[in-house]
Order: C-alpha cells, then structure tokens, then sequence
C-alpha cells in the first residue's frame, strides 16, 4: 500500500494527497481484522512503540519534503512539526473511526477531512 501511495501522491496536489492517505488508510483501519490487536501490542510494548515511532517519523519526512518543496517559504521548524502533527492527529482519529459503526466513522473521516485542510491552509497562509 505504501509504495502504491509514493507512487500517486506526487501526481495529486496537497488536498488531494490528504483526502487520498485519510480515504486509504481508514479503508486499512477497516477492513484489516487484525489491525486492532496489532495495535493495541504497539501501544504496550516498548519495542513496538519504537518501531511506530520510526514510521512516525519516515512519513513526517515524506510530508515534510512535499510541503518544502510545495511551500518552501514556511520557517523549517513549522513545517516539520506539522509534518509530525498530521499523520499522528490523523491516525489516531482514524482508528477511532474504525472502531465505531460505519455510517459514524465516515462522519469522522468527512471531518477529520475537513481539520487537515483547514490546517495545511492556515500554515500556508501563514507562510505568505
């Protein structure tokens, strides 16, 4: 999934990409029957913690290198926290979502939507 994702996204612009990560990955939180388990062993082992915390940070540099190449006025350190912020903020809200029936999950996702838009605009426009 993630090299089909690298693959897309430089080809979408930056709302696009966001609707396109949030729509793949609750359709991951969603559909993969073990995902809940695995990640209930992330939160409570040190060693998993740790290897979430690398991906953490390799998608940050993702974002953040599309950001700076797409914005390269922002000041560095906004821009890597919101490249640490986003995909943190919006993964836990996706498996929130996909703990909850579907019709309330996809409330969350429209909204979750939403939140980073408004975000990703507010830090550009802060970058004018």
């Amino acid at each position: 999934m993630e090299r089909a994702l690298r693959e897309k996204l430089p080809q979408l612009g930056l709302d696009e990409a966001i609707e396109v990560l949030i729509e793949q990955f609750y359709t991951f939180y969603r559909t993969e029957p073990a995902y809940s388990a695995i990640w209930s062993g992330v939160e409570a082992m040190p060693e998993l913690r740790d290897l979430d915390l690398r991906e953490l940070y390799n998608n940050a540099s993702d974002l953040d290198a599309r950001l700076q190449q797409e914005y390269p006025n922002l000041p560095d350190d906004r821009r890597w926290n919101a490249s640490l912020l986003l995909p943190r903020a919006a993964g836990s809200i996706l498996r929130l979502a996909a703990t909850l029936p579907d019709q309330q999950g996809r409330q969350l996702v429209g909204e979750l939507k939403v939140m980073t838009q408004a975000y990703v605009a507010e830090l550009i426009r802060q970058e004018r």
